[in-house]
């Protein structure tokens, strides 16, 4: 999980220097993660670390709040990796995957057990990434029922106040001739 925010690290630097050969190095790490994608969802080197820990739902959801940042810096740098996939698992089966888990942590496939409170506020540590894929791909039913009970949510690490910068716009509503 580790790797996933240095990743995220690395193609900001390559950005923010404007150095395009640590940006495309980092892009061709985030393509080659994004293939290793099991395609239920779950990401392999994540879970096979300790399979039985509770801790790997943490582990998970770190993993891909960093893989969503280090999607939305690349995309600011012009390089799309949000459509990119493998046997059609892309960034956004990996986001996805954990969702279930927010409202039955208990679950949890690879460690019974999590009670949960616990559950949620591990999701609560690192929700930012719900408002990047929330804003990529609106109108999933999941995402909106957690980021209703989460909102408003500021990531120091993870962006700074995304429910401000990536809240989607609300849809406009038509009215009549007198406002009503």
């Amino acid at each position: 999980h580790e790797s996933a925010w240095a990743l995220a690290v690395r193609i900001a630097t390559g950005v923010v220097l404007d150095r395009a050969p640590i940006v495309q190095a980092a892009a061709d790490t985030l393509r080659e993660t994004i293939e290793s994608i099991h395609p239920a969802g779950y990401i392999p080197s994540v879970i096979e670390a300790d399979p039985d820990d509770p801790i790997t739902l943490l582990h998970t959801l770190q993993t891909v709040h960093g893989l969503t940042l280090a999607a939305e810096v690349a995309a600011h740098a012009e390089i799309d990796l949000w459509s990119h996939e493998k046997r059609s698992v892309s960034l956004m089966t990996a986001a996805f995957y954990p969702l279930y888990y927010y409202y039955y942590p208990e679950k949890w496939k690879w460690a019974a057990g999590i009670a949960l409170d616990a559950g949620q506020q591990m999701f609560r540590q690192n929700a930012a990434f719900l408002e990047i894929i929330n804003r990529r791909r609106q109108g999933v039913h999941a995402v909106n029922l957690i980021l209703d009970e989460l909102r408003p949510i500021t990531d120091v690490l993870g962006g700074g106040t995304l429910t401000l910068t990536h809240h989607p716009a609300p849809p406009s509503k038509r009215r009549g001739w007198f406002g009503r």
